[in-house]
């Protein structure tokens, strides 16, 4: 497969092409005074036709931080979504703490999200980026281009399939592993299965480990019985999916991969005359804050958005300030919580 991103090219290649020395072009990328306008024009058409990122390992960020890091989000909707929005809180605190100041860049209306990036590390006096998003099938572009540059950069609580750049998360194998084990061991062997967005690595290895887990008892997974919904805080999407289930395989507990699903089967299964949990069980997962409100009391499985935070900030920071290229993946154990509704 043919590789169709530009060759990188340094600051020296740019002094050569024009004929100018390197410190006129470095002068000129950091904005100094010292450069006359026309210099500074015919520099940065080049930096601009090649698309080029200083390396910032190289430039020293020990010496020269600005005590600011970027958030990367896709939507705006993003901040509705419960695990996101409490994932930035917890991310904030921590800056706090270490004095430094954070930015929210979207990339809602940006149609190439590679030339934005790039286009925000040349033009913002920033550390480094935490990624929190959806993933799409082009990402590992952008995640190629951080890493070949160097630019610290830690993608939080999601862990694409093809990522060669620092990330912290939830083991969500292992919750559902453990939510699967509980729900079987109340004596469900019928259980029906509300997945999340196929493009979730979250929703995809949930759904890996429900399957996987079924297999190990040797419990059959009827396919009526497995419906897709989101990961957003819309509850419709759970309520529609458990109707489904209900209506094809008629289960005797379902899981669903996040707490808002759970609360929209849970409302399906009422208003259809069920009794949760004595005609049916249901559990989800996220521990999300209404989940101990409802009626009744959801079994969940609760990630520690708060530690997510502080290794997400940690990692990032010692990148910024130690010069190390981190490849690490941290999976951080989840904890299952027991309530009323299995």
């Amino acid at each position: 497969m043919k590789n169709n991103q530009k060759k990188i090219i340094d600051q020296k290649d740019i002094a050569k092409k024009l004929g100018v020395s390197q410190s006129t072009v470095s002068r000129t990328i950091a904005n100094s005074k010292m450069i006359s306008g026309k210099t500074k024009k015919r520099i940065m058409s080049l930096v601009d036709k090649y698309e080029y990122t200083p390396n910032f390992f190289a430039r020293g960020l020990i010496t020269n931080k600005s005590y600011a890091v970027g958030l990367i989000i896709k939507k705006y909707q993003n901040l509705k979504n419960y695990i996101t929005a409490h994932t930035m809180f917890s991310i904030g605190q921590n800056l706090e703490k270490l004095d430094y100041k954070i930015t929210i860049l979207s990339l809602e209306h940006h149609s190439d999200y590679l030339k934005t990036i790039r286009k925000w590390i040349n033009e913002k006096s920033i550390d480094g980026f935490f990624l929190i998003w959806e993933e799409e099938k082009n990402d590992y572009l952008i995640f190629n281009y951080l890493n070949q540059i160097k630019f610290p950069a830690t993608i939080v609580n999601s862990n694409p399939l093809k990522n060669n750049i620092p990330n912290v998360c939830t083991d969500n194998a292992l919750g559902m592993e453990k939510l699967t084990e509980y729900v079987i061991s109340k004596g469900h062997k019928k259980i029906g299965f509300i997945a999340g967005l196929d493009s979730s690595s979250a929703s995809h290895d949930r759904t890996k480990s429900f399957q996987n887990t079924m297999r190990n008892h040797g419990l059959a997974i009827d396919k009526n019985c497995m419906q897709h919904g989101d990961f957003t805080e819309n509850i419709e999407s759970g309520y529609h999916a458990a109707l489904n289930i209900l209506k094809e395989g008629k289960p005797t507990a379902i899981i669903a991969a996040a707490d808002y699903q759970a609360i929209g089967a849970i409302k399906a299964c009422q208003e259809k005359g069920y009794k949760v949990p004595d005609d049916i069980g249901i559990v989800g997962f996220d521990d999300i804050d209404m989940s101990s409100l409802i009626n009744p009391k959801l079994t969940t499985v609760r990630q520690d958005i708060e530690k997510i935070g502080k290794i997400s900030v940690d990692m990032l920071l010692d990148m910024a300030n130690d010069n190390k290229a981190n490849q690490e993946t941290v999976l951080l154990e989840p904890e299952l919580v027991i309530r009323e509704s299995i």
